[in-house]
Parts: structure tokens; C-alpha cells; sequence
């Protein structure tokens, strides 16, 4: 790291390591451009994790040290937002869930992670959700909309007649196209995004294979 004044220096957390603002602005963009990677339940990884150090640079430390400043290399660039500090949240809330007990919304618009007894549920005939964050309905087996009266074992039944159909598999086909894609917001180009990956950013030169465009798949805004 390069030489800083004491007042620009702040602590990461109780492991005591300090460091410039603004490098810990870039260090913490850094991080929500890996979320899957680098957020843990605790937060991100101090900066000093490779020579062993334990500690975490946490959301609250992001709240009171790093809104409002802008990072070490684009200067001139967007300072931290609050926006940024909440998706930090969300994303450390969703580490500290266990992976059997995640489950992805399947509403497009929304496609938030939820903790859910995965295992009981599918135990049940009809395994039933509602999503906290955008209150829709769902399937936990079948992974779609809420089938009403239907029950799971028809719903797949119906998947296989169209599978089999000519004509009919085509319009199934485009179907499950609309449901499960989104059309790049640059191009059209339709991209699917796994839901197991903790971040909605489709990252630069790995975005859409149309154009390269890099944008939030859950919003369509423009990539952070």
C-alpha cells in the first residue's frame, strides 16, 4: 500500500490492520464484484487475510467509514452509496445461509435467495412458498409459479408431453426460453443466469455473448 495521512487511515475491524479510505473503497468494490468468492457471513476478509489475519472488514465499518468516499483509482468516480451498502448486506445475509437451505425465488423480476427447510418441504405433496421479498407464490419442486389445483406429478407430466410434441415442443421450447431468460438490455440478446451464483452482475467480458455489455440481471441496470 502507498504512505497515508493518520486522519485518511481507518481500522477494518478488531483485528487493528488500518488502511487508507480510499484503497478500502476499491478493496470493497472489489468484493461485491466477486460476491461468491469474497463475501462471507462475517463480511470481507481483511485486507491482510493472506499473511493470516482472521478479521473482516463488516457492513457497519462500511456504514461508518467508506459512504460518501470515492475510491483510490476513479477519483472523479461515483463515491460509495447507500445502495452499494445494502446490497453489501443482503449479501453477507445470504452467505450466512447454508446451502441446503437455499432457495432462489423464481419470479425474474426478483430472484432473491431465501432459507428455507428445503428438505421438508419437498416432503410435503404440495410444497408451497411465498417469497418475503416480493410475495410470490411458488413451487419449491417444480421451481415455478404456483400451479394451483395441479398437482407437482402433472405439472411434469405436462413437461414431458411437450417434450415429445413437434410444434407444441417448439412453443414449449420458446416458453421456457421467455420464463427462465432475460434480454440483454443492449442488445436483446437472451442471457440465463444461474441462480446459485450469489450476484446478479453479469461481469465484464463474461456478460452477454452478444455484445459484452455488463449489467444487473435482476434490474437491468447498468453493472457496478
Amino acid at each position: 500500500f502507498d504512505e497515508a495521512v493518520a486522519s485518511e487511515l481507518i481500522a477494518v475491524g478488531p483485528c487493528g490492520h488500518q488502511i487508507c479510505a480510499a484503497c478500502a473503497v476499491a478493496y470493497f468494490r472489489s468484493g461485491l464484484g466477486s460476491v461468491a468468492e469474497e463475501v462471507k457471513p462475517q463480511g470481507l476478509r481483511c485486507p491482510m487475510f493472506s499473511a493470516g489475519c482472521e478479521g473482516f472488514l463488516s457492513a457497519d465499518t462500511v456504514d461508518r467509514h467508506l459512504v460518501g468516499r470515492h475510491d483510490a483509482v476513479e477519483t472523479m468516480g461515483e463515491p460509495v452509496s447507500t445502495d452499494e451498502l445494502e446490497r453489501f448486506r443482503r449479501f453477507v445475509e445470504d452467505a450466512a445461509i447454508p446451502p441446503e437451505r437455499r432457495f432462489f425465488c423464481v419470479e425474474a423480476e426478483c430472484a432473491r435467495l431465501m432459507s428455507l427447510d428445503v428438505a421438508a418441504l419437498l416432503a410435503q405433496e404440495r410444497p408451497r412458498v411465498e417469497c418475503p421479498h416480493c410475495r410470490t407464490v411458488q413451487c419449491v419442486r417444480c421451481k415455478i409459479l404456483w400451479h394451483g389445483a395441479l398437482t407437482c406429478e402433472e405439472v411434469a407430466s405436462m413437461k414431458q408431453d411437450a417434450d415429445a410434441g413437434g410444434d407444441s415442443a417448439s412453443r414449449a421450447d420458446e416458453s421456457l426460453i421467455e420464463a427462465t431468460t432475460k434480454g440483454c438490455p443492449n442488445c436483446g440478446f437472451r442471457i440465463s443466469h444461474y441462480h446459485s451464483h450469489a450476484c446478479h452482475h453479469i461481469r465484464p467480458g463474461t456478460g452477454c455473448p452478444g455484445c459484452g455489455h455488463h449489467f444487473c440481471y435482476s434490474c437491468l441496470g447498468p453493472g457496478s
